[in-house]
This record gives structure tokens, sequence and C-alpha cells, in this order.
């Protein structure tokens, strides 16, 4: 009978414990090592994208030991956030305001004001984002000005300044702006307005 080393029989115990006490001839199997399955807690879902996905992060989980697979990912319908325009009636007179997509040659506002006094502002809110015409008209001398082809991104805010051409904060570069209606921009008191 050949005797062991101490290493090599120690080597032999290692191996023994490895493959669960059973020695490589005696038939027995290798132990497996069982996780549990995990039990997450999520932040909240962070805003819909506009590629349609929205995400979230583990903040924690249970048991230590635990495998398994997270949700950080699902699929949302993006609605993109409404631009507005302000507009200040800087004009001699009180003004209704038409907001319309530029494609809709009949004018059908997509929103419309009520009379907007002078001197004050009024916002016109919730605009899809798109391309849009606007027009201003005096409630009283017929005047009447359009902007046309507006860009209003996602969450938007534009300004219009409502004014009579020519005077001082009613031009953009020392040009009046496109007026139309019963005015031009030769004639006093026209109604303007400037897009910021």
């Amino acid at each position: 009978m050949t005797k062991l080393s101490p290493v090599a029989l120690a080597i032999g115990m290692v191996f023994l414990a490895a493959c669960g006490g059973q020695s490589s001839n005696g038939g027995g199997s290798a132990a497996v090592t069982t996780h549990p399955a995990c039990t997450y807690v999520y932040s909240g879902w962070d805003a819909c994208q506009p590629d349609g996905t929205q995400t979230r992060s583990v903040t924690s989980f249970t048991p230590a030991d635990c495998l398994g697979t997270p949700i950080l990912s699902q699929s949302c319908t993006y609605v993109p956030a409404p631009a507005q325009l302000v507009v200040k009636n800087n004009y001699l007179n009180a003004i209704n305001v038409w907001v319309a997509l530029s494609s809709d040659p009949t004018w059908g506002p997509v929103q419309n004001s009520a009379p907007i006094a002078v001197g004050t502002t009024f916002t016109l809110g919730n605009i899809p984002p798109g391309t849009y015409d606007l027009r201003a008209a005096s409630t009283t001398d017929g005047q009447s000005t359009t902007s046309l082809g507006v860009i209003f991104a996602a969450g938007q805010t534009r300004t219009w300044n409502i004014c009579v051409v020519g005077t001082t904060g009613c031009s953009v570069n020392g040009a009046p702006s496109l007026v139309q209606g019963q005015g031009s921009p030769e004639l006093t008191n026209s109604l303007g307005g400037i897009i910021e």
C-alpha cells in the first residue's frame, strides 16, 4: 500500500470537499449552489423621451446573494411639452389675436384671445409644437398685422409685441415688421408686431 505524503493528503481532502464529500469513483455529483430571486426597490420612472422610452434605476435589492435581472426601461407614449405665446399689447387700442397652423389657409384658429386691452399682456398656452401663422387685429380701427411661419418648439415661450410701427421698440434693426390691413409701414399709427 502506497503511503501518501501530508501534502498529497491535503490536496485530496480539498478535492473531496469541492466534490461535496464524494470521491471521484464513488458515483456522487458536485453540490450546486443556488441563489434566491431578487426583490428590487426602484426609483420612479423618468420622463418619457422622444424615442418612446423611459428609464428607472434600482435603489436597493434583497437578499444580498440574490440573482435576477431588474426591469430598467419600458415603452411609453411621448407627448411633447406645449409651447406658449405671450402677447404684449403696446398698440393704441384693444386687439384680438389668432394663432393658426400655417397649413390652414382658412385661419381656423388653433387658439384665439379675448380682446387684449392696451398696455396689458396675455398668454396663449398649450400650443402644440409646430409652425404657425399669427394674426393680430385692432378691435376699433381695422388695423391688422400677421407674422407667418413662426416655429414653436416643445416647451418654448415666444413673445409677440404688438405695437405702433415706427415707434421705439416696434422695429427690427430699424425696419418695421410686416403690416397688413389698412395700414402700411409708412402710415402713421399702423399696427405692427415683433416676434421675440
